[in-house]
């Protein structure tokens, strides 16, 4: 059994509840791919270790603040034709620290193996046993179905996912299959108001640029749904999106994205880094800065 899902935007578990939600949510969408010409360069059996770091700051109100991190992934390429790649992703191996240590049941999302096509519709091949997995880590933790989609705070802030499919959203930052990088292709980023052009800044490696313009909508909804999480984490009154959207209504927002692709000898994407600039001038004058820098790496293992 399969269930389609379009193309998600990025979110990174684990990462903290940050204003930069909106950011690790964007996704890219290649432009339809000629059908006589060959889908990917990716070799089957091929295997990377994707990793995925991030680097934020803020600033504003007489503070400032910063977090970083780091995610790894190994990638297997399973299948490759001219209409679609069958990936699987896993977590990457890790030493036990001991002889009889047992997988962490909150680790229920991998591996996972996804289907992408033409279109960028991603489907998720395994979708059973990522539901069977997710079923057996709430009823190890004792969370009732009543708490799917709640947020709770332990030393992070983390949602309670029921939804197999947010697999997919979480792989985001990780994939970096996409043939149409080349000069003068235009490529949208979520979150942005219009397409970008790709331009040709390296050709030793080459590497490719494109500059994009944040919808200060897309921001602004963001802004007010981590207002609703807050509320809810914190055990205050409960506000709806509405009420936190018209307490966002008053503020200023502008920013822009640069998104740069390094290509190896073949062709495939193997690095790719989103710099992101976002401002917010508040109904008091006071002004926020946001920026991001989230870097993702993939490198080809041994045989």
């Amino acid at each position: 059994m399969t269930e389609k899902a379009s193309r998600p935007s990025d979110r990174m578990r684990g990462t903290g509840l940050v204003y930069f939600a909106l950011i690790m949510l964007m996704l890219t969408s290649a432009c339809q791919r000629p059908t006589e010409v060959p889908w990917s360069s990716e070799i089957e059996g091929s295997v990377f270790e994707v990793q995925v770091e991030y680097q934020n700051k803020s600033s504003g109100d007489g503070t400032t603040g910063s977090s970083s991190g780091r995610n790894t992934l190994t990638e297997r390429i399973i299948e490759v034709d001219s209409k679609e790649i069958i990936v699987e992703y896993d977590y990457a191996p890790r030493p036990r620290r001991y002889v009889d240590e047992q997988p962490n049941l909150i680790e229920w999302e991998f591996p996972a193996t996804i289907s992408l096509k033409h279109s960028d519709d991603i489907t998720l091949q395994n979708i059973e046993e990522i539901t069977a997995r997710n079923t057996e880590w709430r009823e190890a933790a004792g969370i009732p179905n009543e708490a799917c989609g709640l947020w709770y705070f332990t030393w992070n802030a983390f949602k309670v996912e029921c939804d197999p499919n947010t697999v997919i959203q979480s792989l985001e930052a990780f994939i970096l299959f996409d043939d149409e990088i080349h000069e003068g292709q235009e490529i949208k980023e979520f979150g942005t108001l219009k397409t970008g052009i790709i331009k040709l800044v390296s050709s030793s490696p080459l590497t490719f640029q494109a500059e994009f313009e944040f919808d200060p909508e897309v921001i602004r909804e963001s802004r007010a749904e981590q207002d609703v999480i807050v509320a809810q984490m914190m055990q205050r009154e409960t506000i709806s999106l509405e009420n936190a959207l018209e307490g966002r209504a008053t503020e200023q927002i502008s920013g822009n994205l640069t998104a740069t692709w390094e290509l190896d000898d073949r062709g495939r994407v193997i690095k790719r880094t989103r710099n992101s600039n976002i401002t917010i001038e508040l109904e008091n004058g006071e002004i926020e800065k946001l920026s991001q820098k989230q870097t993702t790496t993939r490198t080809l293992q041994a045989d």
